[in-house]
C-alpha cells in the first residue's frame, strides 16, 4: 500500500501546545489505564503524538486520527531526554519531564526509531 493510500484513510490533527496534547490524552485515560505518547524526530522538530479513532461522528466512525504536537528548541530537547511527562493539576496545570514515573499522572513517552510512513 502506498503512502497516499494510507493517508487518505487517516486524519492528522495538530494541536497548538504541549499542554493541549496532554489534556487531550488525559481525557482518554480511564482508571487503571495508562495512555502513552510516541515521540520521534522530524528534521529540526520533535513530534509527540497519539492515535485514536473517531467514535462520535457517524460519517467518520472508526477513522484513525493522529493528534500531534511539534516541539522545537529547549522543549524538544527535554522531550527527547526524558521518558515521562508528569502532570500536576492540584493548584494549577503544570507539566514537567522525568526519566522515571512518579505518583500522580505520569504519561510515558515512547521513542520511535523513525517517522512511520503514514504520519504527517
Amino acid at each position: 500500500m502506498s503512502t497516499k493510500e494510507i493517508t487518505e484513510k487517516f486524519m492528522p490533527v495538530q494541536v497548538n501546545t504541549l499542554n493541549d496534547l496532554v489534556r487531550l490524552v488525559m481525557t482518554f485515560m480511564a482508571p487503571g489505564q495508562v495512555m502513552y505518547l510516541i515521540k520521534y524526530r522530524d528534521g529540526d522538530k520533535t513530534i509527540l503524538a497519539f492515535m485514536t479513532v473517531i467514535r462520535d461522528y457517524y460519517k467518520y466512525y472508526g477513522l484513525p486520527v493522529l493528534y500531534y504536537y511539534a516541539a522545537s528548541g529547549e522543549e524538544a530537547r527535554k522531550i527527547l531526554e526524558n521518558n515521562y511527562i508528569l502532570v500536576d493539576t492540584h493548584e494549577r496545570e503544570s507539566l514537567s519531564f522525568s526519566k522515571s514515573p512518579r505518583p500522580g499522572v505520569a504519561i510515558p513517552l515512547i521513542s520511535l526509531r523513525e517517522k512511520p510512513l503514514f504520519f504527517p
